[in-house]
């Protein structure tokens, strides 16, 4: 079999990416298709071993970001006194992704990326897990 390079659109750095409801599938899909090299429209071009750690990635993602929903409920974040009930997402939401991010850093720091992303991506994960749950 001749080398193919696969050109698809999805994030080869520890990012979840816009579409994350779909975003494991996606991946799974892509290492079952017959291919050499993968360029992932991120980061450099990558083979299937790049795509085992994305998925280690989110999994890590995903586990940390429910460890915070857990640790801070959103119920905690309901104040019967404020003048408005926009800031109670808000806050949960800004929590959980700075403290998924935390614990993360000591096995992911390093990444490329890695402090500009995953709080937006935590947030993400946890709209996701929120939503969904």
């Amino acid at each position: 079999m001749s080398a193919e390079t696969v050109f698809v659109s999805t994030a080869t750095c520890p990012a979840p990416s816009t579409g994350f409801h779909w975003k494991e599938d996606n991946l799974r899909q892509i290492y079952d298709l017959g291919w050499d090299h993968l360029s992932g429209s991120h980061g450099n071009v990558g083979t299937r071993v790049d795509i085992d750690f994305e998925l280690s990635f989110v999994a890590d993602l995903k586990e940390a970001v429910g460890n915070a929903m857990a640790a801070h409920p959103f119920s905690s974040f309901v104040g019967p006194g404020a003048s408005a009930h926009t800031g109670f997402l808000a806050d949960f939401f800004a929590t959980v992704s700075r403290e998924a991010t935390d614990a993360l850093r000591p096995k992911c720091g390093r990444l490329y990326g890695f402090e500009e992303a995953t709080v937006p991506n935590a947030e993400m994960v946890a709209w996701a897990m929120y939503e969904y749950r």
